[in-house]
Formats: C-alpha cells, structure tokens, sequence
C-alpha cells in the first residue's frame, strides 16, 4: 500500500514539475502587441523586433534560413496591402525560408547572459502545413506547433495572422518556422524575454490526496 500511494505521488509531481517548466502557445489571433499573451509580464529583459526601421536588430538573436531584404509598402500607400501587423504603417515583415526551409531564431546567451524563458513570433504570410519548433539549451526539442490557417492570399490579409510561442523555465536556445508547399514565409514582431521569478503552482488534489493517503499507510503501518 505504502508503494502504491507513494507511486502516485510521484506520478503526479513529475505531471506538475513538467507542466511548470512551461507550455507551446498558439496559433493565436493576432493583430497587434495587445493581443500577445506576454504582455503585462514582469519581464528581466523583453525585446520586441516590428522591424519598421527596416533593420533586424534587437540584441543576442540571429535569424538563419535565406533570409531575404525586409519587405516594405511605400509610406505613401494605403494600409493593409502587404500582410503585417503593423497595419496603418509601412506594414514591414520579415520574409525568408524559401522552400521548406523555413526561419531559424537563435539566441546567444553570451550577449544576453540568460536564455529567454519566454518566446513568440507572428505568422503573416505563407501556406498552410505551418510548423514550430523550439529547442532548450541542449537542442532538444522543447515542444512543436501545427497551423492551418492560410487564406489563401497573399495580399490585404490579416485576418489569417497568427502568434506561436512557447514557455520554458530551463531556456529557449531557438525555434523554428515554417510554412507548406515549397514557398517562403513572412513573419512580423519577434518578442523574446527572461522571467525569472515563477509562482509555485498549488499541488492538484491528486497529489494531496496522495500525500494524505501516503501519511496515514504510514501511520498504520506504525501501528501495527
């Protein structure tokens, strides 16, 4: 008996331990930074790449995968001709990850000192067979997510944008997106950051019932 209630204990600390080092996130709607489920977080650091100076320069981050010049609409053109979230503005996304390639992000822990626990990008443009995959520290594969929420279209859309993220205690070292079909993908606002203070997530009324258990077994095994 004592073995038995003792195994569920565990059981369930090792359900609870896994889901407080973190989550996949998505695909969520998305139209702008208020719709980010990172916002409000008391962040260490946070950095949040839109990419309207039309540079890719938010620090400890490189992106990989035939990475191609920012794609831009004129500031003088109406909104919403080119997917991005940043409608109302010269609507700059990053495109890249011809083929099936897709976009690799990785993060340099040398500039900043800690991986990010916390990271998201945005899907603007592709085709359907979307995929993403983040990595811990050591390169293995923290967690993946599947879309299929493509319109279709390839300009004045952005109902089909979407967020992926993910969550991990340990550190994100990088993640990778992709979209179907042989094409290139077009991503917008890159958000990363480092949270180091955790609640203590209460323990489910399995495990309680685990320990009460386990504790009165113990006591009448004393007993006897």
């Amino acid at each position: 008996m004592h073995k038995y209630f003792l195994g569920i204990l565990f059981y369930f600390f090792c359900v609870d331990s896994f889901a407080a080092k973190g989550s996949v996130i998505g695909p969520l709607e998305y139209q702008g930074f208020a719709d980010s489920p990172f916002q409000g977080l008391a962040f260490d650091y946070f950095f949040l790449e839109t990419f309207e100076d039309r540079l890719f320069n938010v620090p400890g981050v490189t992106a990989t995968g035939s990475i191609q010049p920012i794609i831009a609409t004129p500031e003088n053109s109406p909104p919403g001709t080119v997917d991005s979230v940043e409608y109302g503005s010269s609507g700059i996304t990053l495109f890249g990850g011809d083929g099936y390639s897709g976009i690799t992000f990785e993060f340099d822990i040398q500039v900043l000192e800690q991986l990010p626990t916390h990271v998201g990008i945005v899907w603007t443009d592709g085709r359907n067979s979307i995929r993403f995959d983040a990595f811990d520290s050591n390169g293995s594969l923290i967690g993946s997510i599947a879309g299929n929420h493509a319109d279709g279209t390839f300009f004045s859309s952005s109902a089909e944008d979407r967020f992926y993220g993910i969550t991990h205690l340990d550190g994100i070292s990088k993640f990778h997106i992709s979209s179907g079909s042989g094409v290139g993908i077009e991503v917008d606002h890159l958000q990363y950051g480092f949270l180091s203070s955790q609640a203590v997530p209460e323990p489910t009324s399995m495990a309680i019932f685990g320990l009460g258990a386990l504790g009165l077994a113990y006591r009448a095994r004393r007993r006897m």
